[in-house]
């Protein structure tokens, strides 16, 4: 009987110490899933966080080229309004010397004609 009752000791031992081993590879299965999901949750979050890296990145660039396109057009503008503005200035300031020129040329031609009057005056006298 005592034999009996010591191998039910230890198979209930071995029993036990079954379980426990079950146990804890079950736990560390449970660990190890939970880690695999954490794992895979922060490649996630990591692709995601690429995705909004991108997104911003090809927004700024965008938005870099629209403002360059903005600023050549403006270069344009400017440009094009300058050399408008240029020409007529340069023509209007060239017309008022030109037209100074004729009214002192007039004036002059008036007054040598004057002169010519008062010397031919003076000689006959």
């Amino acid at each position: 009987g005592e034999l009996v009752q010591q191998e039910k000791k230890e198979l209930k031992e071995k029993l036990r110490d079954e379980e426990r081993k079950e146990k804890e590879t079950e736990k560390k299965s449970e660990e190890e899933s939970a880690k695999g999901e954490l794992v895979q949750q922060e490649k996630k979050e990591l692709k995601e966080k690429l995705r909004d890296e991108e997104r911003k990145e090809k927004e700024t660039e965008k938005k870099s080229e629209e403002e360059s396109a903005k600023g050549e057009l403006v270069q344009q503008e400017n440009k094009d309004y300058k050399s408008i503005e240029d020409e007529p200035g340069e023509k209007d300031d060239s017309a008022i010397e030109n037209q100074e020129s004729d009214k002192k040329e007039a004036n002059e031609d008036v007054e040598m004609k004057e002169f010519l009057a008062w010397k031919a005056k003076h000689k006959k006298s």
